[in-house]
Formats: C-alpha cells, structure tokens, sequence
C-alpha cells in the first residue's frame, strides 16, 4: 500500500486549487486509486473517495434537499435597458415577437381545420445549429484553474446545454417537456475564415478593479470596450462570457447575441448556462411579473388575461413567484389557491424558473418555450451560417478520446468523442453535420465493429485490444487516425477487493475534477445534490515503468487548510 498525502496553501487566485501526484509504476497491473479527502469547515466534516481503475466521484451540492439557485439573474434589468437604449434590439425583439404570433396563430388555425388530417403528415423539424464563442476573462489563473476553465470543461458545458435543449435520453435534460432542436458548438471560423476552436481567453491580472471586484458598475465602461472590439459579432456568434462577477448576478446582454455569466455559476454543469441561453434565446422567467414586498417576501403574478403577452408570454407555463418550491412535487402552488391540480411539481423543473429540485435534476422547456427558441434560432438562422462558422476551414486533424479505455466486462457501454481540430461538435451522439461524414472502426483480429456517429456509444461482446480508427470526410479531402490497441475488453469483471464507504449527504467543498491517464472527471459545483457513487464507472490501462500524473482540483475556502490522502491499492 503507497501514501501520498498533500497539505494544501492558500491561493491567491481563488479558492481551487491544483493538487499533481506521479505516479511510477514498477511492474503492470491493474490497480485501484483510492482518494480519500478530509475537510473540517465549521461543524461539518466529510470524506471523499476516489478510485481509478474504478474511480468514485461524488457530485456535491446543498445542505439540504432544497432547491437549486440558478444565481442573481438581472436578465429583466438589461433587457429594459437594451430596448431604452439600443434601436436594433428594439426592432429585433419586436420582429421576433410578430413571428411568434404567426406561429401560434398557424398552429391555433391548423387546429381549426382539423387536427387529425395533419397529425397523419410526418413532420421532421429543423435542426438549427448555433456557433458558439466563449470568452474566459480571467485573473491569470493557469489554464485549468479558478475561473480560467479547461477546455474540456468548456465543451462539457456545451454538451449539457445541448442534453437540455435536445431533450437527450439518459441525460439529466431528459424531463417532462419537449426537444427544442436546436443545438450549440463551439466555432471553427472567425469571420476572416480563419481556424478557430471558438474559446478566447483574456488575461485581466493587470487590470486592479477587475482583480478586486470582477465586472461591476464601475468596471462595465471598460468592460464594454473589449466587448465592443470583439471579432466575433454578436449578431453571427453565441458569445459566452465568463467572469468573476457581474454586477451581482449572471447574466449581461450586450444588444442580443451573447451573455454573461459568473465564473461560479458555470463550474454547475446542469442549469445556469441553459436557463441564461434562454433568456438570449427570447424567454422570460417563469415567475415574471411577480412583485416583492418590503419584507423581502413575494406576491403572485396577476392573473394573465392574454397569456401570450403577459407574464413570460408562454400559456402553458403556470404562475409562480421565485422561491415558492416545495421540491416534493406535491404542494399546492400558492398562486392558485383551491386548485388542487396546481402543484409545484408543474414548474419546479423548468429551465426558466429559479429552481432544480433533488429529483435527479431533470429539468424542461414547454411546448410554448420551445415556440419562443425556434423562432429566435429561425430569426437568426441567415445570421448563423453567413461566414460558414461551423463549416471545417481545414483538412480535420483528427483525434478522438473514450470515456473507459478498458471495458471491465464484456458488452459494458463505452462513449466515444471526436475531438478533431476544425470540426463542429455539439458531443451529441446523433448530431449530423453537412458535408461531414465519420467513418469509425473498432478492429480485434477478425471482429470488426463499425459506427458513422460522431460521438458513437459502443459495447463489445468479444475480449482482447481493439484497435480504433476514425476517418472523418469533408470538402477538404479525407483525413485519419489509428490508436492501436486502444481499447482492452476483459473477458470476466475484476472486482475492486477494498470495499469503502463515502459519506452520505450533500457538501459544497470538495474534489472538483480528477485527470489520470485518459480519464476525466468533473464533478458539479452548486448547492443542490448529494454525492453520486460513480465507483467502477471509469477505467484505464497503465504500462510498466511510466510516469503518470494524477492531477486533483479541489474546491475549499481561501484560509482555510484541506488534506488530501491518495491510497494505491493493486494487484487484484
């Protein structure tokens, strides 16, 4: 048994922190990486454990099964101002609003006429895709640490906004309300027609107001003028903009085209950065045109007489006001009293609202919601593809990564990811791009198996190593990659012989991603879930006589000391 143990220092930065262990391997084997993290913060205590080859980690979120708060979101506040002051915006959001009319009118007439004449019609909808550029403002963290987050994380971000807009099933967007259709990928062109991989990062360690207060109301000035001279035009790009504050909340607009969010609120991987597209996608929060009181309490909404221009203009969505969730489904909403059919259960989940309840976090937009999005995507769809953003400007240099490198029992689920330079990826398993064909081949001797997905999810009933080839086609030619035996099917499970236990309940502080070898882990950073126990889901194969990092980000209070023990347990 080998113990590593690390005693945290105070960062400057902000309260991650990087923890890096080599490993040496003397001899191969198959081994388990126990990780187990003390904390003592006020009058809790908690332990965490980690394991790869079967690897443990646990998402933390809330003291309690209370619900999640999405963050101080201003979207009412800039919106006023962008339509006061902004002409285009105006205009904008009035033409959007007469399409949205016309669409409702078109399916209230189509009803009229008769709706079992059209339900026999196939209809296929339209896909629109929409380019993304992310701009990390950051203190001049390393690349991976506080605000200035990975790249990967980035990208797994985006997938989760995509699970939620596209409704994916097994993903946590997999709720009760409807696939939008529309879906996000990082750029691969700036306006030039240049290579981009649609993520900017910008060093403000310079700047002393940024460094002390991040974006506020005496900063914004500045703020506007990186803005301002940005490359990429909001009216052709999704732009994201990830700071360290902004003006007590999570969401800025600058005239349509991007948002703004708090560095805190992006490390959740499940609700902020969907419900803050939303608000740039033309929907309103479900509890708009509630009222507060002195006392700091809050009134209903009035009584709609059009819900299609009052309130969050959507009738399908229920009157509520912010923090009125129960998150047991079952208590009356108090907005409509003596209708034992209105419960919280009908809007506690709702992307818009201020909530994810501990029900596994599956979350949804309405039938109307999904109106509103369409229109806007369709709206801006000329605008999306006028510089071909998301057509590949060079010849792919392929590669691709799998979540498990070793399958530890036969016909166990392996995701795989194509992470070619040049190619759009929304990491959907059935997103489609055009003129962009994937051809991939999973080889042992005589058994092949094949897939033309782009992020395919495949199983194996035959042990041995796989060879693992992607050939990816587009208007630039045909482009390839072969990891050789890059995937180890074992013919029986290996058990982990240490049987530990993690400590039940829902914690803030903790381990936040854990990298070694070829996994990755990131765990959800807000206040809402209990631990998850992911043991067994993540394995990796190791050599003999190599090095291998095992790199820890952990989560803590500035001044306030951790100890972080990593066990080696082997030979099983």
């Amino acid at each position: 048994m080998l113990l590593y143990k690390i005693k945290q220092s105070e960062s400057k930065y902000s309260p991650f922190h990087n923890y890096f262990i080599l490993l040496n391997l003397s001899s191969l084997f198959f081994f388990n990486l126990f990780l187990l993290y003390h904390f003592r913060l006020k009058l809790y205590y908690k332990e965490l454990l980690f394991i790869s080859l079967f690897l443990i980690i646990n998402s933390f979120q809330s003291f309690s099964q209370e619900s999640v708060f999405q963050g101080n979101c201003t979207s009412e506040i800039y919106q006023k101002k962008l339509l006061a002051t902004d002409l285009n915006y105006k205009l904008e959001t009035e033409a959007i609003e007469k399409l949205i009319d016309q669409k409702r009118a078109l399916k209230i007439n189509t009803q009229i006429r008769g709706i079992k004449t059209f339900a026999t019609i196939p209809t296929v909808e339209k896909i629109y895709k929409i380019p993304v550029v992310v701009h990390v403002v950051h203190r001049g963290e390393p690349v991976g640490e506080g605000i200035n987050i990975s790249d990967d994380h980035i990208r797994a971000i985006l997938k989760q906004s995509n699970q939620d807009y596209r409704k994916v099933i097994n993903s946590t967007g997999y709720g009760n309300g409807f696939d939008t259709n529309v879906e996000f990928a990082l750029a691969v062109r700036d306006p030039n027609g240049n290579l981009t991989n649609g993520i900017e990062r910008i060093d403000m360690s310079n700047n002393a107001s940024y460094m002390a207060l991040g974006l506020n109301s005496n900063f914004s000035a500045y703020f506007d003028s990186i803005v301002k001279y940005n490359l990429f035009p909001k009216k052709n790009y999704m732009n994201i903009w990830i700071v360290s504050g902004a003006d007590g909340g999570n969401w800025v607009a600058f005239g349509g085209g991007g948002i703004v969010c708090v560095s805190a609120y992006v490390f959740n991987l499940h609700g902020t950065v969907s419900h803050e597209l939303g608000h740039e996608m033309s929907l309103d929060h479900t509890f708009a045109g509630e009222t507060q009181n002195t006392d700091g309490t809050f009134n209903c909404p009035p009584v709609e007489t059009d819900p299609y221009t009052q309130g969050d203009r959507c009738g399908d969505t229920p009157r509520h006001t912010e923090f009125s969730q129960s998150c047991n489904g079952t208590v009356q909403n108090p907005c409509y009293p003596g209708d034992a059919s209105q419960v919280d259960d009908l809007y506690e989940t709702n992307y818009m609202a201020y909530g994810r309840c501990g029900k596994g976090n599956y979350g949804m937009f309405s039938n109307d919601q999904k109106t509103r999005i369409r229109v806007k995507a369709e709206y801006r769809s000329n605008d999306y593809v006028i510089y071909n953003q998301l057509v590949p400007p060079i010849l792919p240099v392929v590669n691709f990564l799998a979540d498990n490198t070793v399958s530890s029992d036969l016909n166990m689920p392996i995701s795989f990811f194509e992470k070619s330079e040049g190619v759009p990826n929304s990491n959907l398993p059935e997103s489609e791009w055009p003129n962009i064909q994937f051809a991939w081949e999973f080889k042992n001797g005589s058994t092949i198996y094949t897939s033309n997905k782009q992020n395919p999810v495949m199983s194996f009933s035959v042990p041995g190593y796989y060879d693992v080839t992607l050939t990816i086609t587009t208007s630039l030619g045909v482009s390839t990659n072969t990891k050789q035996q890059y995937i180890f099917v074992q013919s029986q499970p290996i058990t982990p012989v240490c049987s530990i236990d993690f400590v039940e309940g829902a914690y803030y502080h903790s381990v936040h991603s854990v990298k070694f070898n070829d996994i990755y882990k990131e765990t959800r950073i807000d206040f809402s879930d209990t631990y998850l126990d992911l043991r067994s889901t993540n394995n990796t194969l190791v050599k003999a006589g190599q090095t291998y990092p095992l790199i820890l980000n952990v989560r803590g209070e500035i001044n306030r000391f951790q100890h972080v023990k990593v066990y080696i347990d082997y030979n099983d």
